[in-house]
């Protein structure tokens, strides 16, 4: 009986490293994405403010059209540098995903731990 008892802490200590290392990697991968869209922002403003659609990185097809937006914002950036934009969306949804199974795995875990700490504490109980 007191040796359940000592397994089942032992888990939820070794389980809770586990939580540890998945938050650490959601934590760094939200990190990345929070810097890389950071700067992907600073580099758009400058080039909104130079006003030179050649530096946006677009293909020439688009030239024209930048050229019709140059004064707006909005639609500016959504041109600008697209490859660095698919760059910084892959680490969004990336961080998402992370984020997403942290959540759902410990949902599981605290559903399943809790049928078990229930039967052991009632072993120990008795």
């Amino acid at each position: 009986m007191n040796n359940n008892v000592g397994h089942w802490f032992k888990y939820q200590q070794n389980m809770a490293k586990s939580f540890k290392e998945s938050h650490w990697i959601r934590s760094e991968s939200l990190n990345r994405y929070n810097t890389q869209r950071d700067s992907l922002k600073q580099q758009k403003e400058k080039l909104f403010k130079e006003k030179n659609v050649a530096k946006w990185g677009i293909p020439v097809e688009d030239t024209r059209r930048a050229v019709d937006v140059i004064n707006d914002a909005e639609q500016a950036f959504a041109m600008m540098l697209p490859v660095e934009t698919k760059k910084v969306e892959y680490l969004g949804e990336e961080s998402a995903f992370f984020t997403n199974q942290c959540f759902k795995e410990a949902r599981r875990v605290v559903m399943q731990d809790y049928a078990l700490a229930r039967w052991h504490f009632v072993d120990l109980g008795e």
